[in-house]
């Protein structure tokens, strides 16, 4: 294993106002990674997709898992070609974050996590021996020894508390909410308003975590 690509952020709104703006210009990004990169596994490390501008508040499953099949069947964006590419030889892994998750800057509280769970490794392609896992965490080996690599995939999303201060971002008809969010973080972290010990991984995801970092031989 010598080449790895991974990304994040990739938006099918963006993709379309860019081709409305230049109908000629069908090269997309998966393009230019397969021609430069030419990597041998993708990684995922969150917001695969995003919903429509018109979708507000927490993103329905079903809107989800069209954008998902969008991603793995509409030639435009470029993916579709992309993952059926013989050099991706080690295949493609990773994890969520909000939008892919299903609510900007959700945590515990949204609803229906294990559904859009497995609607996300679906979309990964990952077969799934059973669905008792609380998250999308996970890890994968590349390589052999001495130069094996373990990437090792966190799920911020599925066990994360409450923001002490509610998070403006998951509020979409708060004017200037960017901003908003913004001051209300910086105010909390910078006078410590809300030290509340809360989850960010959940007990279950921190003794996987430690034990996939004693037990590697990467």
């Amino acid at each position: 294993m010598t080449r790895i690509a991974f990304g994040s952020c990739h938006s099918r709104g963006a993709v379309n106002k860019r081709l409305s703006i230049d109908p000629h210009n069908e090269k997309t990004i998966w393009d230019t990674i397969a021609a430069v990169v030419q990597p041998q596994t993708f990684l995922w490390t969150g917001d695969a997709v995003y919903p429509p501008m018109e979708v507000k508040g927490d993103y329905p499953l079903e809107v989800l898992k069209y954008e998902f099949y969008q991603m793995k069947t509409n030639t435009t964006l470029g993916y579709a070609s992309f993952i059926q590419n013989k050099m991706l030889e080690a295949g493609i892994y990773g994890t969520w974050d909000d939008h892919d998750y299903g609510g900007n800057d959700r945590g515990y509280e949204l609803k229906g996590k294990d559904e859009r769970r497995d609607a996300y490794l679906d979309f990964l392609g990952v077969k799934r021996k059973n669905n008792d896992r609380s998250g999308v965490y996970n890890s994968v080996e590349f390589g052999k020894q001495p130069n094996k690599v373990k990437v090792i995939f966190l799920d911020t999303r599925y066990a994360r508390s409450k923001h002490c201060i509610p998070s403006v971002g998951s509020h979409p008809y708060v004017p200037h909410g960017a901003i908003f969010a913004c001051l209300t973080r910086w105010l909390t972290a910078g006078f410590n308003l809300c030290s509340n010990g809360g989850e960010v991984l959940g007990e279950e995801q921190w003794e996987w975590f430690e034990r996939q970092l004693a037990e590697s031989k990467a």
